[in-house]
């Protein structure tokens, strides 16, 4: 609903002879415009069923043959007030709803400790772009990044410690990433950045900056390590999947060659690394 709507008149009183316009014709067109949410009398100084039907036809709530009482007038607007007040209540409850129901999506889509986007929002937001990628030949990169040895973290620091790595990484990440690109938590410790008209020495520049920043997060956090996996779209990877997949196999291999690296996925074979 618009701001000029929200402001307009709710009670309309119309004559049905007018200078410029038929009141029937200005009726239609109110009624096209605002919808239920008016409540409109028409006015006319002969009394007819076939004139009360053709007024009721076009769009008017009721039908007044003149001259009317001053006392019959105002209970008439009575009743138009209540209506009006009924479905003025409705339309806020529905904003309400529909406010609700964005805040509950954007909330489905996001992680509740670090704040970045869930593996639901990152599949999304691949969703969105992946066939513009795809359409325009443009270039979408995707590092996936693992907190090394996070289980020891947890075991020897706590949960709560744990944790707050987890929020401190997710900090660094929204504010290293570019403006544009999405940064999400996919797993426990797994957290993935899709970056937009990227290619793969870019990103992996990126990833990086990230893991020299990881190694100096807080004194007051544990100290900890990333290993992360950088992948291109390349001709032969089909579906965001492969990508995420050629990622994780490049996450896999910095992993096994001892952790706290940053390794890029072949771009001729995207399906591997």
């Amino acid at each position: 609903m618009t701001k000029s709507h929200k402001n307009s008149p709710r009670i309309i009183l119309l004559d049905w002879v007018m200078p410029e316009i038929d009141g029937l014709d200005l009726c239609r067109r109110l009624r096209r415009e605002f919808g239920p949410r008016l409540y409109i009398i028409i006015l006319t100084a002969h009394y007819d069923q076939s004139y009360a039907v053709e007024a009721l036809q076009a769009g008017a709530n009721d039908y007044l043959s003149k001259t009317i009482s001053r006392s019959v007038l105002l209970a008439k607007l009575a009743v138009a007030q209540q209506i009006v007040e009924f479905i003025s209540s409705l339309e806020s409850n529905c904003e309400k709803l529909i406010h609700q129901n964005n805040s509950l999506q954007s909330m489905a889509m996001k992680d509740a400790l670090t704040g970045l986007a869930n593996r639901r929002g990152a599949d999304e937001f691949l969703k969105q772009h992946w066939s513009n990628a795809l359409r325009s030949q443009s270039i979408l990169s995707c590092i996936m990044i693992d907190i090394d040895y996070f289980k020891q973290i947890n075991d020897q620091h706590g949960h709560d410690q744990g944790d707050l790595v987890l929020e401190a990484m997710g900090k660094l990440l929204l504010e290293t990433s570019r403006v544009g690109d999405l940064t999400a938590r996919v797993g426990g410790e797994e957290f993935m950045i899709v970056c937009l008209q990227c290619q793969l020495t870019d990103a992996a520049a990126l990833a990086e900056r990230i893991r020299r920043k990881a190694m100096s997060l807080s004194d007051k956090l544990p100290p900890i390590t990333i290993s992360a996996g950088v992948a291109e779209l390349t001709e032969d990877i089909t579906d965001s999947e492969t990508l995420m997949r050629a990622a994780d196999q490049a996450l896999l291999e910095a992993k096994r060659n001892g952790r706290n690296q940053v390794i890029c996925a072949p771009k001729a074979t995207g399906s591997a690394a």
